[in-house]
């Protein structure tokens, strides 16, 4: 599957799901424009980027803030000419907290980053986009159905599949696609960070939720987001990918 000339976007790219994202698509021939809103880990990435043999673009981002998402992806026009395809990876988790007792400021911090975010990067996205694009949002297994303690981050990704599917028809018209990713358990830095009595709380137990007995690697979700970038996925959008091992 050859990237050769086409310029990708991604989010998160200084660990997990985005760097490997990045990766695998630079080591396809993709111009990159990567970000994160940790410097000390984005230029790493970049650097990580620069060995496989490709020089991206890197900036620093809050995808949260309108202005800041619509200035990378100008910027990201400008450099490279055009705007092929997007995989807005970058989002947040909340504290365990049962619904009756979610602080507001909470609440308010995981939908502005989740779903506002998710909304400030695909407006912009799309409206430079042109015919033969594609996006493609991340979700999460916890975006259709509910997880004790985690309501404000299920509500956030319920919310990013609706958006996505109603761009999808949207922009469908104009030869533009939107797909959705619902990743699983993924060994990366923010599972990792999640303690044994976190996950408890949130009823999760990879042995003996997981038909595949392990958790997942952001290899392996990259491999699916390197689909839906690629022409090989030419007739998919609006579509929702489950990547859980069977979670």
């Amino acid at each position: 599957m050859s990237f050769n000339g086409k310029v990708i976007a991604l989010t998160g790219c200084g660990s997990g799901i985005g760097l490997a994202a990045a990766k695998h698509l630079a080591a396809r021939g993709a111009f990159l424009s990567i970000s994160d809103i940790r410097e000390g880990p984005l230029v790493e990435a970049a650097e990580a980027i620069r060995k496989i043999g490709s020089e991206p673009m890197a900036t620093v981002l809050d995808i949260a803030e309108e202005s800041q998402v619509n200035l990378w992806i100008q910027e990201t026009v400008k450099k490279f000419g055009r705007l092929d395809g997007a995989a807005n990876i970058a989002a947040i988790h909340q504290t365990f907290t049962l619904v009756k007792d979610i602080p507001t400021e909470d609440w308010n911090e995981v939908i502005r980053v989740n779903l506002t975010g998710t909304m400030n990067l695909l407006r912009a996205q799309l409206q430079v986009m042109k015919s033969g694009s594609s996006i493609v949002n991340f979700s999460s297994v916890g975006g259709t159905r509910g997880v004790p303690n985690s309501g404000s981050y299920c509500a956030s990704k319920w919310g990013v599949i609706g958006l996505s599917k109603s761009a999808a028809i949207e922009a469908g018209r104009d030869g533009v696609r939107v797909n959705v990713v619902l990743p699983g358990l993924i060994d990366t830095p923010q599972l990792a960070s999640v303690s044994n009595d976190e996950l408890a709380k949130a009823d999760i137990s990879p042995d003996k939720m997981v038909p595949l007995g392990r958790v997942g690697k952001p290899e392996e979700v990259a491999s699916l987001i390197s689909f839906l970038l690629s022409d090989d996925s030419s007739y998919v959008t609006g579509s929702t990918y489950n990547i859980d091992g069977g979670f």
